[in-house]
Formats: structure tokens, sequence, C-alpha cells
């Protein structure tokens, strides 16, 4: 049997994902996305500092997943 994985849902409005508000909130949405199918996984903010291709400092989530799978059973 195979299968499938599903990425959390997205806001329909346009968001920034890549300020520590927008990072916060895709952090939330990934942590109960896997919540609610009874598995736990760990994320933090990085502040990566400033990125010359979006000319403004960003934020990036890190985790303990594996290939976008958590790593508890």
């Amino acid at each position: 049997m195979t299968t499938t994985h599903v990425a959390p849902p997205l806001e329909r409005v346009t968001a920034d994902y890549t300020t520590r508000e927008g990072a916060s909130r895709l952090s939330e949405m990934i942590e109960r996305y896997w919540q609610e199918r009874g598995r736990a996984v760990t994320l933090a903010l990085h502040n990566a500092g400033f990125h010359a291709a979006i000319r403004s400092a960003r934020f990036d989530i890190r985790s303990d997943m594996i290939n976008g799978w958590p790593r508890s059973s």
C-alpha cells in the first residue's frame, strides 16, 4: 500500500512566510497538520538574515522531519 503525503492547507490570501510572523504561522500549520494525524514534529524558526534574492531578511523553519515525514511513529 502506498501512502501519499499531503501538504498542510495554505491560506487563500497571499502570505509572506519569510517574515517572523509568516514563518511562525506556517510552523503552527505544519505542527497542527501532524498533530491531527497523531504524529509529533519538532519545529524551530531560524533567522537566516539578509538574502539578496528577496532583498530583505528572512526566517526559515527547521524541523526534525526526514523527507517531509515525522521521525516519530
